[in-house]
This record gives structure tokens, C-alpha cells and sequence, in this order.
């Protein structure tokens, strides 16, 4: 089973990154896991455009399913003037700084709405804004998190943001596996990220995309936003998100354009959403959240089929695994046995080939055993297959090697699908250990290319320095971007920090080249397991379970 077929090599990508007006220093050179773990939660980029009437402009959140509407179809969330935008309170945390925990990119729809003068976007802070060294005229410099296109509106310039990889189309059922994949890590490791001081951030991270997908599913229509934009127009394309001018439709699944597969992963994101914030405190967000879900779960399991608009770079298998973890997340917020018959119906009770996008089946199993005592057996089958003796293929160092395309993307879900298995019981000290390993190849405990070689970038001391990401590849403004950094045979001048590549092939080598998108491509799935295993080890860290490990090519991970 493939994940994505290979497309023809007019293939791109997309736009993120930089770090120059963070109040982060870049992480020390192979830091723990906390530290490792704070990473993977903050991401920005900056961009400097000019201004009129700084003081009194009116900034506001605005939400949206679609980019051809008009302002008077978006619900105002938060409006702010300039000038108040400059008190500290708002420079950070108005809103979160990263999606899904990762370092890739944003994949809700959440938009700026600037009137009257065509403003670029800000997700949470403004830099440089002395109002004694501001004039009609001069430039603002915002940090941000690319949007992915705009429209033009009589009095206001519209930006509908976020994607899911080194590209800019927001696919949707990818992104709601993220989200459930990160949600499900905040429920089962809390502690590791209170351990890691990054637990009010991720919280912000998943509150998100969890909004974007309240704000896609019209329950009086039955009809769920699942794709914006067009990925063969979008991968002719290579530049900076905000400086794109293509069309991007959008496709929705309804009663009479089926996509249960898509409609039941995202019910299972706000699922498990109602029970992270259940737990946080927040009652009514967590109760809306949690009637989205139900009903959302209804229309899929009612109008079975699979959504077939994302194809040919998210063919899904099928919708079984996301209406059985769809269901078990129910049955764990609700308690209604109607949930967990449903799961038991659904589930499928072989060896699933992985935990991805597209087979959420492990994931099922070892959450109806944690419900039943069942499915033991099933889990043990699972990562009996991932090791060696049931046939896994291992690169001389060890890393369990499942496929060409995002090879410590499957390792990275494996090991956190091993370390929810160890929590609730099922050889915790094996499964402990082993995911341990894992992670500890893709932090650098590896001879890649003669080197301890970390896959995540900016971590460690040898890192990737051209993974295929449009906005990590283009310079500082106002320089152009276009194809010509794309083939660049330099870093990417933009470090990309947290963000977990492709991985090697099953011989252990890589290719570090921005032009290779099988082994050098990020992608918000690609960071989701690897974040949760950490949030696992991080809960782990410095206490009597922690496991002893046995690297291969050790590094002193």
C-alpha cells in the first residue's frame, strides 16, 4: 500500500518558517526530549508591508468555510486596532503558534480581516512597532504563518490559510487524522507535556484546526468542507503562500457526494478534542465539540462511501478504521454502548499494515482493548509484524523501515502506537523499549551518510538543511522566490525547526535534496505520531518506567 503516488516531477511544495523576531533561541544542540518536544510547538515566518493610518486600522479573526464569500459571511472572532496590538498580552498567544504541534504548517481555515486598507496577515504577533518610528508609508513587520490564498472583497482583502505539507492544499482527510493522532497524545500523555512546560501551547495548537473543523461541517446541510484547493495546479507552482493568485476551489461531501471516510476522521479529531478539553476545563467548548462529533459521526456512518476528490495524492482505502476510531472515541466521551458496538462492528480484526493517514486499525484495537480486555492478541500481532523476526525490514541501524515514502513518518506513528499500547498494558516494557529505539534513530542515533543524522530539522548538530518546502526554500523578502530555489543547491535559507523529513531508504541512506520529495518532503502526518511518541517518552523521562535501550549506531541520544 502506497501512500502517495509518485506525480509527475513538475511536483512542488509550499511556504513556512523563519525564526528571526522569535524570543526563542534556536534549540541547543541535541537537546532531551522536553526540550525536543517545545520544538515541535512554535513556528513562524515574517513578512513587511506597507501601511497607512497604523494607529486606527482595525485587525480582526474572522472564520470561514469558503473563499469566494463575502464579509458579511464570516463570524468575527477577536478585532484589535494597531495600536492596541502592540501591548505584550498580544504579542503572544493570541491565538496558537503552531498547528498540530508541528513545525510544517497551518492547516485550518482561519482568516485577517483588515479594513480599510489591504493588510497581510498575523497570527498572533507584530514586531517593530514603535508608534514614534511609524509613518503613513513605513512597513510593518509581522510574523506569521503562511496563508494559502486570498480573495478580493469590495472594502477588505480576504486570506484563507493553511495546508497540510511541503505544498498548499488544505486535504482534509490527512489533516483530521493529524489532528486526532495530536489530540489523542494530549489525552494519553498530559503529564509529558506538563513535563516539557508545553501544555497551555498545545492546547492552542489543537484548538486550531479543531475550530476549522467545527466551522466545515454544516450539520443543517449535511455538508463537510474536505479539500481546498487544486494539488496539480497547486504543484506547478512554487513560491511563497502569500504571493499566490490561482483559483482554489473547494469540495465538500455531502448526502449526494460521499466522503464518510474523511466525515468519520474528522468526527474522531473532535471526539477526542471533547475529551482534551473536557479534561482542560472548558465545558462548552468541549460540549460543542462534542455534538459536532456525534453528528458528524451519523452522516458518515449513513452515508458510507469514500471521498474520491483527493486523489491521486490521498487515495483512501477505505472508511472501516476511521469509523471505528470515530466510534471509540465516542463510546470514551459518552459512554454510550451504541458507540462500542459500533467500533466492534467496524473494526477489522487482522494485522494492520500501519498506523497512517490511511489505517487507523492499530489504533482501534488497542482502544477497544483498553475498553473490552479484548483485541490483546490483535496489538501483539501488530508490532510482532514490526519487528524483525515477523518479517520488518531494518536499516543497518535499526530503524524499522515500512515503506520508501515517509519511511520515520510510519516508525514515528509505530513507536507512538507502541507507547499507548504500553500505557494500557499490553507488554509495556517491550513496547516501551522499542519505540524508544525508534525514536531515538530518527533524533540521530543512525550513521546516515557517515553521520549521526538527525531527520529533524534544527535539532542536533547535523540535521536536513534543504527539505522540499516552498516557503523554507525562499529568502528573505523582498527577494523573489520561484522555481530557481527550488533546484538551489544551498540550504534552505529558512530552518524549518521541528519539522520531521521523509527519512532514508531501507538501506539507510539519504538524500538530503530539496528536488527529493520521497526522502526529504514534511508534512503535518508526518509530525503528528513522531510529536505524540515524544509527548509518550516525555511522560516516561526520568521515571521508573523509562526503558533501557539498546541503539544499534548509538549517538547518546
Amino acid at each position: 500500500m502506497k501512500e502517495r503516488p509518485t506525480v509527475p516531477r513538475t511536483y512542488p511544495s509550499m511556504k513556512t518558517a523563519q525564526s528571526r523576531n522569535l524570543d526563542l533561541e534556536p534549540p541547543p544542540a541535541r537537546p532531551g526530549i522536553s526540550e525536543l518536544l517545545q520544538e515541535q510547538l512554535f513556528q513562524t515566518e515574517n513578512v513587511c508591508v506597507d501601511k497607512e493610518n497604523q494607529e486606527d486600522l482595525l485587525v480582526c479573526f474572522y472564520t470561514s468555510l469558503d473563499a469566494d464569500v463575502g464579509k458579511s459571511d464570516f463570524l468575527p472572532k477577536q478585532c484589535y486596532t494597531m495600536a492596541s496590538m502592540r501591548s505584550e498580552d498580544k504579542k503572544r498567544g493570541n491565538g496558537a503558534v503552531t498547528v498540530l504541534g508541528s513545525k510544517i504548517a497551518f492547516i485550518f481555515t482561519t482568516v485577517w480581516v483588515a479594513t480599510p486598507t489591504k493588510v497581510t496577515p498575523t497570527h498572533f504577533q507584530l514586531d517593530d512597532m514603535n508608534g514614534d518610528q511609524l509613518s503613513a508609508g513605513d512597513k510593518l513587520c509581522f510574523t506569521f504563518v503562511a496563508r494559502c490564498t486570498c480573495t478580493q472583497a469590495p472594502d477588505i482583502t480576504i486570506y484563507i490559510e493553511g495546508n497540510i505539507a511541503g505544498d498548499h492544499v488544505k486535504f482534509g482527510l490527512p489533516m483530521a487524522s493529524s489532528t486526532t493522532l495530536l489530540t489523542w497524545s494530549l489525552v494519553q500523555f498530559k503529564k509529558g507535556y506538563e513535563n516539557a512546560g508545553q501544555l497551555d501551547a498545545m492546547y492552542d495548537s489543537i484548538r486550531w484546526p479543531l475550530d476549522y473543523f467545527l466551522s466545515a461541517w454544516d450539520e443543517g446541510a449535511s455538508s463537510l468542507l474536505v479539500q481546498v484547493g487544486d494539488g496539480n495546479a497547486d504543484h506547478a507552482y512554487w513560491g511563497r503562500a502569500e504571493e499566490m493568485t490561482m483559483s482554489r476551489p473547494c469540495q465538500y461531501v455531502s448526502t449526494s457526494n460521499k466522503g464518510s471516510d474523511v466525515a468519520a476522521e474528522t468526527a474522531a479529531a473532535m471526539a477526542v478534542g471533547a475529551l482534551a478539553f473536557q479534561d482542560k476545563g472548558e465545558q462548552a467548548y468541549s460540549a460543542q465539540l462534542l455534538q459536532s462529533a456525534e453528528s458528524l459521526y451519523s452522516f458518515a456512518k449513513n452515508n458510507r462511501g469514500v471521498f474520491g476528490g483527493a486523489a491521486p495524492f490521498y487515495s483512501s482505502s477505505g472508511d472501516e478504521d476511521e469509523l471505528c476510531v470515530a466510534a471509540m472515541f465516542l463510546y470514551k466521551a459518552t459512554g454510550s454502548a451504541d458507540y462500542l458496538a459500533d467500533a466492534q462492528t467496524f473494526v477489522n480484526p487482522g494485522t494492520p499494515w500501519s498506523l497512517s493517514w490511511d489505517n487507523k486499525f492499530i489504533a482501534c484495537q488497542i482502544l477497544l482493548f483498553e475498553a473490552t480486555g479484548q483485541y490483546k492478541s490483535n496489538v501483539q500481532s501488530f508490532f510482532r509484524s514490526w519487528s524483525q523476526d515477523g518479517g520488518m525490514t531494518y536499516t543497518p541501524c535499526g530503524l524499522a523501515w515500512r515503506d520508501n515514502w515517509g519511511s520515520t513518518r510510519y516508525a514515528g506513528n509505530a513507536a507512538f502506537a507502541a507507547l499507548v499500547a504500553a500505557d494500557v498494558g499490553i507488554d509495556s516494557q517491550a513496547n516501551r523499549k522499542w519505540a524508544v529505539e525508534q525514536i531515538n534513530y530518527i533524533l540521530g542515533d543512525n550513521r546516515v551518510n557517515g553521520k549521526c543524522l538527525s531527520f529533524v530539522v534544527g535539532y542536533g548538530s547535523d540535521y536536513p538543511q534543504q527539505p522540499h518546502h516552498r516557503g523554507a526554500s525562499c529568502p528573505d523578502l523582498p527577494a523573489p522566490c520561484g522555481w530557481s530555489d527550488e533546484s538551489a543547491s544551498t540550504p534552505n535559507p529558512q530552518v524549518l525547526y521541528g519539522a520531521l523529513v521523509g527519512g532514508p531508504d531501507s538501506s539507510g541512506n539519504y538524500n538530503d535534496d530539496r528536488g527529493d520529495y520521497i526522502s526529504n518532503e514534511v508534512a503535518t502526518d508526518y509530525n503528528s505520531g513522531f510529536q505524540g511518541a515524544l509527548a509518550g517518552i516525555a511522560q516516561l523521562e526520568n521515571g521508573v518506567d523509562f526503558p533501557e535501550t539498546s541503539n544499534m549506531c548509538a549517538c547518546g541520544i
